[in-house]
């Protein structure tokens, strides 16, 4: 799909996934591929935000230094 957007090509991956869901209605196999779809994304989220920990931590910490030296270093 999209090689240089991983992020993209995930989006594209679930809409794709949940768009196969709704055509199959009822159907009790359909219920359990939603189960793992459902347990896929909580995995990717939780991947994704724990990979972006570090930098929110960087943030923080350029956030704090920027209020101290702006109040004592004028």
């Amino acid at each position: 799909m999209y090689e240089d957007d991983p992020i993209k090509t995930t989006k594209d991956e679930l809409f794709i996934d949940t768009e196969i869901i709704k055509a199959a209605g009822d159907d009790p196999k359909v219920k359990g591929a939603a189960g793992n779809l459902g347990e896929k994304a909580v995995t990717l989220t939780k991947t994704i935000n724990n990979i972006i920990l570090p930098l929110a931590a960087v943030n923080f910490a350029f956030d704090k230094a920027r209020v101290y030296f702006s109040k004592d270093f004028q």
